[in-house]
């Protein structure tokens, strides 16, 4: 029997995710449960995909976080702090995460190519450049 969790989507190990970074990607981290508030931690359910571009910014790649090769199954976190705890890893502060159920946070690192397709605004909710200049929250 197919194991149902297993996704038809592309995707990436965790271990490659900071590999992408380095190369250019940032992160997109969709809230597919709305968090609650549960014990000292909100409590909801995210997916994290490694975003990148090609080399002349036209066509986007997306790839879901998953567990292992094996399985494929995607990485959900199922808690804030667990959030919190990859952005630290992959060396992300402030940190930012949707809280509501179809909600995207895009994380983006010094290293990070993302297009700029907003018309001037960087698109992110708190960017490597925002950060660099202080900007944060402004």
């Amino acid at each position: 029997m197919k194991n149902p969790a297993r996704v038809k989507e592309p995707v990436i190990l965790r271990n490659d995710v900071c590999v992408e970074i380095a190369d250019g990607a940032w992160i997109e981290v969709l809230c597919v449960q709305t968090a609650e508030p549960g014990g000292n931690t909100h409590r909801g359910q995210w997916k994290v995909y490694v975003v990148s571009a090609t080399e002349d910014g036209g066509h986007i790649k997306q790839a879901l976080s998953v567990n292992s090769r094996g399985s494929l199954n995607p990485r959900i976190y199922v808690t804030i702090a667990g959030l919190q705890k990859l952005s630290t890893t992959l060396g992300l502060s402030p940190f930012s995460a949707p809280t509501l159920e179809g909600e995207t946070v895009v994380w983006v690192f010094e290293s990070s190519k993302k297009p700029d397709d907003t018309g001037g605004g960087c698109g992110c909710s708190i960017c490597a450049a925002h950060r660099r200049s202080g900007a944060v929250g402004t």
